[in-house]
């Protein structure tokens, strides 16, 4: 809403524009809420960022610089 109050201000079409969009939108954005859409994408994504973080807590700095340094060498112009 306080994005369409900022639009009206500039230009009203461009806020009813807006507004309608959202109005078409909303029975898809409530069925997949209903559904469980984007509860399942939110849980799919933070796995995704645990199994992240998880590789990097138990990688060794030395193992960075080696995979470091070799970038470098594979990026080396003759």
């Amino acid at each position: 809403m306080f994005k369409a109050y900022k639009l009206a201000k500039v230009n009203e079409r461009d806020a009813k524009i807006f507004l309608d969009n959202i109005v078409n939108r909303m029975p898809e954005v409530y069925e997949k809420i209903e559904s469980g859409y984007y509860l399942r994408l939110y849980n799919e994504d933070k796995e995704a960022w645990n199994i992240y973080y998880d590789i990097l807590i138990n990688k060794k700095t030395s193992d960075y610089k080696d995979i470091a340094w070799e970038i470098v060498k594979d990026c080396k112009v003759n």
